[in-house]
């Protein structure tokens, strides 16, 4: 990846970067010339299907740092649509607010355009061209209708379970990365709470991790859930974190992806075995 130059983004400088081809901005810059909360962007874009496959996370050296640092970047295609979801009233900056309203407005009034322009004449097709097409409607329906049904039985078998732990998830869909860089980059992400070094201090002087340590986050809470019981064989009584099962270990898989994590495996041991 290379910064390859800036931009003024209302009054602000804005790295550019480029990485396989497109060229992608830093979300977090954006949103701090903008006062906006980074991470709520972030959920936000997660949510959104025209933002599938537009973002990623990767290392960035921007000018003036000494290092490169882990940076959440967004599809320069994508921007135009991220500034006209914003509720303006969130951006702290008068000045920003003022500007994407007008953009608001004025976005608005070209999808008017857009779509109420005179629309052209179709182009004729022969015989053949016709018959190709419907043969590659057919083929994709087919195809479609196949990986339906491969994604239910997915769903059906990774439900029948209580749900895998993170060092299970880990090991079952990224085991191409080290567990402990698996764990910091849930920690850095804000979906299990990091509470090392925050617990009670034991008779050799060590302290203990808090009593919540990898439990989830509100943010998390999407993804995982706090199973709890008592052990039949200890007697004591147990809280442990798991991936919720079913659709949700799906989706985490497709965040982490969508993030730059490359996933090694796309079913569970449960399916697999």
């Amino acid at each position: 990846m290379t910064a390859i130059e800036s931009f003024d983004f209302y009054g602000q400088q804005i790295t550019l970067v480029q990485q396989g081809g497109e060229q992608y901005v830093l979300l977090g810059q954006l949103c701090s010339h903008m006062g906006l909360d980074v991470q709520g962007q972030q959920q936000s874009l997660a949510r959104q299907v025209w933002a599938q496959g537009k973002t990623c996370v990767t290392h960035v050296q921007l000018p003036g740092d000494v290092q490169a640092r882990n940076r959440y970047l967004i599809d320069v295609k994508i921007v135009g649509m991220w500034l006209a979801n914003i509720t303006s009233s969130r951006i702290a900056d008068p000045h920003a607010r003022q500007m994407v309203e007008r953009y608001q407005v004025e976005l608005t009034q070209r999808i008017h355009e857009w779509l109420t322009k005179p629309a052209t004449a179709p182009v004729e097709l022969d015989r053949r061209a016709l018959a190709l097409m419907v043969l590659e409607a057919e083929d994709a329906r087919v195809a479609a209708e196949a990986r339906a049904a491969e994604g239910e039985q997915f769903r059906a078998a990774i439900e029948s379970n209580d749900g895998l732990s993170p060092r299970e998830f880990h090991k079952a869909y990224f085991a191409n990365l080290g567990e402990r860089a698996f764990f910091e980059e849930l920690y850095a992400r804000g979906l299990l709470l990091d509470q090392r070094g925050k617990g009670t201090e034991r008779d050799d002087g060590t302290v203990r991790d808090g009593s919540q340590h990898g439990h989830p986050s509100y943010a998390g809470k999407q993804f995982f859930y706090l199973d709890s019981g008592v052990s039949k064989k200890t007697g004591y009584r147990f809280e442990q974190t798991r991936v919720r099962p079913g659709q949700p270990e799906l989706d985490l898989v497709d965040y982490l992806t969508k993030r730059g994590f490359e996933a090694t495996r796309t079913k569970s041991k449960e399916l697999a075995a």
